[in-house]
């Protein structure tokens, strides 16, 4: 039982961490098009 709730909280950091990881890419490359601009 105990794995189970650590195997689910580990995958929900990491869905957390990756949907910031494509934000902060996705920051970076508006930033990026605005001074091509």
């Amino acid at each position: 039982m105990f794995a189970l709730t650590e195997k689910r909280h580990i995958s929900m950091q990491a869905s957390r961490h990756s949907t910031r990881h494509v934000e902060d890419e996705s920051e970076k490359e508006t930033k990026r098009v605005c001074k091509f601009l």
